[in-house]
């Protein structure tokens, strides 16, 4: 199981350095801890507590490579939204908003713990986007975080994604802003694209 959690991290390693893209331009990278969640089936509380010893063994097997903190954070975000569903805010029982919002807290905390050294991924802020988004972060700390994430890589689209989703009006925006928005990052990244 270490030598398979040691190429896995290798992998990832190789993504993030080299920054490959599908031919639509989105990092391989991304997709890459994405994975985790795929065959989970919905509401199988055991299938979900597997698939996070899973990873909780790869991150005591190789405790300062920040992929598996990484998958963590990922895979807490797809089960919060597991409990909470995909509908609008006025689908959701009373009863699923604590479970969704205390994972989407341990997602945080997670990420926040291995700040120091996953940071360096663009999935930090991928996944850190994402909990902002859902903890209703205000709007200056939202793009506080998305700048430092697209100062670091102005190219990745999942962080513009990430951005515009928290600026639609089913969100924390508005038509106004999400238009803004994307015709800022099209004049941003047209000079490197």
């Amino acid at each position: 199981e270490n030598a398979q959690f040691a190429k896995l991290n290798a992998m990832a390693d190789s993504l993030s350095k080299s920054k490959e893209r599908l031919p639509d331009g989105r990092w391989k990278l991304a997709f890459f801890t994405s994975g985790l969640t795929k065959g989970l089936s919905k509401h199988d509380t055991q299938a979900w507590h597997g698939r996070l010893q899973l990873i909780d063994n790869w991150i005591t097997a190789t405790p300062s490579n920040a992929t598996p903190y990484l998958a963590k954070a990922e895979v807490l975000v797809a089960y919060a939204w597991d409990a909470r569903g995909v509908g609008s805010a006025n689908t959701v029982k009373d009863g699923d908003w604590p479970i969704f919002r205390q994972r989407i807290a341990q997602a945080r905390d997670v990420l926040e713990k291995s700040a120091t050294f996953s940071k360096r991924s663009p999935l930090w802020y991928e996944n850190m986007l994402t909990i902002a988004t859902a903890q209703s972060w205000p709007e200056e700390d939202f793009v506080r975080l998305f700048r430092e994430g697209t100062t670091k890589e102005p190219t990745n689209y999942f962080l513009y994604f990430k951005a515009a989703e928290y600026l639609l009006p089913r969100w924390h925006g508005s038509a106004k802003k999400l238009t803004e928005f994307v015709d800022d990052a099209v004049t941003a990244t047209e000079q490197r694209e």
